[in-house]
């Protein structure tokens, strides 16, 4: 609010060409530096709970990277390769099971 109160709508009006700067604090720098962190950690779990892909447009960008056309798509290849893999299978199982274990002690 402080910006708008300071400019000067008379001298913006008469401009043909008027330029505005504003100076805005991001988190982005702040954020990147915790991501890579965690990736670097190998810290998986927390860059899926703190980065949901679901709410972001990456999903179509990695369902056509990897051939698929759309997300329903990307979702039956992922479910082919974990059936296809008996290990990483029982970790999505074990996976699973603590996360409706924490759902049944709400």
């Amino acid at each position: 609010h402080k910006a708008l109160e300071q400019l000067h709508w008379k001298s913006i009006k008469e401009n043909n060409d008027p330029k505005i700067e504003l100076s805005v604090d991001s988190s982005y720098p702040d954020e990147l530096k915790r991501f890579r962190k965690l990736v670097e950690e190998g810290n998986l779990d927390d860059v899926v709970a703190h980065y949901p892909v679901r709410k972001s447009s990456v999903c179509p960008t990695i369902a056509h990277a990897v051939g698929c056309t759309d997300k329903e798509g990307y979702e039956r290849l992922l479910i082919n390769l974990i059936q296809e893999d008996p290990e990483l299978a029982e970790s999505f199982k074990k996976r699973l099971q603590l996360l409706s274990e924490a759902i049944n002690e709400t």
